[in-house]
This record gives C-alpha cells, sequence and structure tokens, in this order.
C-alpha cells in the first residue's frame, strides 16, 4: 500500500537494479539507524618482521610440501601446492554421482560436472610485512604486470575459459598465511557470476549498437557517475579517480564498503593495458586499499 509522504532514500526500503547481473538488489536504509549490540571488531595491532623464517612464503623457505621457493627480490608467482581445481582429473561417472546423490536420484534435479583448471599463488613481494597498499606505486605495478602475464599465458590456453586474480585479506577472511599474497584461478567453465555479467553487457550492445557500434555498458556507467561526480551532486559515489581508472562505490552495492574499478577506456582484458594505464591502476589500488 501506497503513502501520501514524500519517498526517502534514507528512510524507505527499496529495491535497485543491478545491470551487470540483470538482477535486482534489496536495501533498506532504515536498518541502519536500529541500535548495535553486536561484535565490534578491534583494530588489528599485528607486528610482522620483514623476514620469517618459518613462512611458506617467504623467498628461500621450504613451503609444506618440500618445495623451495626462490630468493626472490619482487612478485613471485608459483603454483600452488593445494590448489582449488587441477588440470588433470576423471570425469564423475553416473556411479560416482550415486553415492552422494543416491541409486534412484534424478538426472534433472541431481547433477554434478568435473571441473579442471589452474591455480597459482601470488607473493606481492619479499617482504612479510607490507601488505599490498604498503608497497610503493611502482612495486604495484610489477604486481599488476605479472597479472598481465598470468592472464596472457593462460588465455592461449584452450582447456581455460576463465581466469580470476583475487586476494583474500586478514585471517577473517580466510587467508591461511599472513605473508601479503594473491592467487589466481584458472577455471575450465565460466563460474555463475561473470556469466550473468558477460550476457548483461552482451545485451547491452546488441541494444544500443545500432547508435552507437562500440556500445559498452560499463562505458556508458563510468560515464555517468564521471558526470554525477564533475557536478559534485549528493549521488557522486566516486572515491578516487584518475586519468585512466574509477574507483566507486556501485548504484546497486550490496556489502558495506563495497566498491569496484572500472577502466575509464574500452579495454576487454588485463593484458590490454599499456605501461601508463599499469601505472595508473597501481596508484587507484594503492590509494583504495591504504
Amino acid at each position: 500500500m501506497s503513502s501520501s509522504e514524500e519517498f526517502s532514500f534514507s528512510d524507505h526500503s527499496h529495491r535497485r537494479f543491478n545491470p551487470l547481473t540483470d538482477s535486482w538488489v534489496l536495501c533498506s536504509p532504515h536498518r541502519a539507524k536500529r541500535p548495535w549490540l553486536g561484535q565490534v571488531e578491534e583494530a588489528s595491532a599485528d607486528q610482522r618482521p620483514s623476514y620469517d623464517p618459518k613462512c611458506y612464503l617467504c623467498p628461500g623457505n621450504k613451503r609444506a610440501t618440500g618445495a623451495q621457493n626462490e630468493k626472490y627480490s619482487s612478485t613471485y608467482v608459483f603454483p600452488n601446492d593445494y590448489a582449488a581445481v587441477h588440470a588433470e582429473q576423471p570425469d564423475c561417472d553416473t556411479a560416482a554421482l550415486a553415492q552422494v546423490a543416491g541409486q534412484h536420484a534424478s538426472s534433472e534435479l541431481f547433477r554434478v560436472e568435473s571441473t579442471r583448471g589452474q591455480c597459482s599463488v601470488v607473493c606481492f613481494s619479499p617482504r612479510h610485512d607490507l601488505t599490498l597498499p604498503e608497497l610503493t606505486p611502482g612495486e604495484i605495478s610489477q604486481v599488476v604486470r605479472a597479472w598481465q602475464k598470468i592472464y596472457s599465458d593462460l588465455s592461449d590456453n584452450p582447456a581455460i575459459s576463465y581466469v580470476q586474480l583475487f586476494e583474500n585479506k586478514g585471517a577473517m577472511m580466510g587467508c591461511s598465511n599472513p605473508h601479503p599474497h594473491g592467487q589466481v584461478w584458472a577455471l575450465s567453465e565460466v563460474p555463475s557470476e561473470p556469466a550473468l555479467e558477460i550476457a548483461s553487457l552482451k545485451k547491452f550492445h546488441a541494444k544500443h549498437v545500432a547508435e552507437d557500434p562500440h556500445a559498452c555498458l560499463l562505458c556508458s556507467y563510468v560515464k555517468a557517475e564521471e558526470t554525477n561526480a564533475a557536478a559534485g551532486e549528493s549521488t557522486n559515489r566516486v572515491v578516487l579517480q584518475n586519468d585512466s581508472f574509477m574507483a566507486l562505490v556501485p548504484f546497486w552495492a550490496v556489502w558495506p564498503f563495497e566498491t569496484m574499478i572500472v577502466v575509464k577506456s574500452h579495454i576487454s582484458n588485463i593484458k590490454q593495458l599499456n605501461d601508463q594505464q599499469v601505472a595508473h591502476l597501481a596508484e587507484i589500488i594503492q590509494g583504495l586499499t591504504c
């Protein structure tokens, strides 16, 4: 039932459309006003040495499997000893499925597919005590170039359909080693969430290609948010930006402090970044995560 009072984005529930996933996000802003007696985390007082002889990721040390790290002096990449997916493994047949789904399970309702791929670890720096934003822009640029090489190499592999570069930062997020590092998961199939995003990007292009052959959902979104920021409007969601990239809170954000980094020019993947754009991405990463 509608009300005669004026709608307020601070006081009234609503849903926001996420054009990337073609889905809606429920927003209940008034709940932020409720009293909070739940858990409150204290700031971490973690003090680490620049080198830890017991760390599996520090230069020259042995890992848990017995493999030994190189005495690296910059970004270091190696195959994950405990990979989430493997390049070689058997298919899941009907007999194997019956063990977990039951002998009379419907093949329409109970489905399993074997997934293959590769996983790597990316040590950002030899320093055990420096997180990504504590590196210099030049050192972060080395990380970005490592990402570019990884992506380029995996793109040539016909068995790989999707590459994800990410970092689980901190013990609360499931990070198993305090040495600052990220991971690479390269998969034989595109996961559901990015598959939805790819479909939405194609749908937007098909809808607008008649008036603009280069129509792009993300390019259009960046321009709209750039206009908002330039106008100094209260709707400004831009956290920081430079000539090549914009870091912003998406209009459809779900999580507290959720942000996304979007390139300002029409670039399809990370390996297409030139030297200047690599440096600019490093600046944005440092500024956003510090």
